[in-house]
């Protein structure tokens, strides 16, 4: 994690499991499209029965996570969801770049976003156009 960039980029992104006080959740490798993401991010995530699964109200809950105890929410992706759609994935990694810079002015950051290792290059070029 940079000033930059505040996501992780790890060989293994399964290493912040069973981290104490920790919930890890990985984006499933059969999303395609958005609206399967958002579903997915919501069972994941355990989301509240009144997200609007649309790309504003992302943005609000992950800003929230008030209904976990845990201390630490770790979103892991081994692959990255939306490939066959990279407008939509481009407004996804801009959420969760926004997301974790608003985080990281608290003082204990609740969320964590982790990239396996090998799409760093990828994510790094499409945040940049």
């Amino acid at each position: 994690m940079t000033k930059d960039i505040p996501f992780d980029f790890l060989d293994v992104i399964d290493a912040y499991v069973g981290g104490r006080n920790t919930y890890f959740c990985k984006i499933s490798e059969c999303v395609k499209g958005k609206g399967e993401l958002l579903e997915d991010l919501s069972e994941k995530l355990k989301f509240p029965s009144y997200f609007g699964k649309n790309w504003d109200a992302l943005t609000d809950l992950l800003l929230d996570l008030s209904w976990f105890e845990e201390s630490t929410i770790v979103l892991a992706h081994e692959i990255l969801p939306l490939n066959d759609d990279l407008a939509n994935l481009k407004i996804y990694l801009d959420i969760l770049k926004q997301v974790m810079f608003d985080w990281m002015e608290e003082d204990s950051p609740k969320l964590k976003v982790v990239f396996s290792l090998g799409l760093k290059q990828k994510v790094l070029k499409l945040l940049s156009e």
